[in-house]
């Protein structure tokens, strides 16, 4: 179980939580306002709804973006446009649940056999996700402006930067 508040300059989804087993969850996204931005309850029953939760999943994927690249509403386009700040694993893990969401919708080449192996990896990945672009700089954010105002400026004048904006790291 993941949950995780985000920093305040992230324009949507902020935090996100899945509740219970991954193959019968709810994922709910969060604006650091409290207000809900998108709640998918995944109750799965193997083939067609594995389907479904790998689309889903992509749609909550896409809404957790959406924060982090406002004004961009092409799925690929945003990770494109990420890309070049991300870990390679996130970027990865982003492609992936992209790839097989739609891939979902829109069958091709990729098979969604391995029902409920699939469906908890493709949860895993995306809380991997939200660990990694919202709850961990959150965490860190708090921690840096707990140190010292001396330590925070003598850091600031290092880097040559005006005071630090936890969003601007991002």
């Amino acid at each position: 179980m993941l949950e995780s508040g985000g920093p305040v300059g992230l324009a949507a989804a902020t935090s996100m939580r899945t509740i219970g087993n991954p193959l019968n969850s709810s994922v709910v996204l969060r604006h650091s306002r409290g207000s809900v931005v998108a709640s998918f309850t995944l109750g799965l029953r193997l083939c067609t709804a594995v389907l479904s939760a790998a689309a889903l999943l992509r749609l909550a994927l896409q809404t957790l973006i959406v924060g982090l690249v406002p004004g961009e509403t092409n799925l690929n386009a945003a990770i494109g446009k990420l890309a070049n700040g991300l870990p390679v694993a996130i970027k990865q893990a982003m492609d992936i649940l992209r790839v097989t969401g739609n891939s979902a919708v829109h069958p091709s080449e990729l098979r969604l056999d391995d029902a409920p192996d699939t469906v908890q990896s493709l949860f895993g990945l995306l809380n991997l996700i939200a660990e990694n672009q919202i709850a961990e700089p959150a965490r860190i954010a708090a921690m840096y402006e707990a140190l010292p105002d001396t330590a925070r400026a003598q850091i600031e004048r290092r880097d040559g930067s005006s005071p630090a904006d936890p969003a601007a790291g991002k």
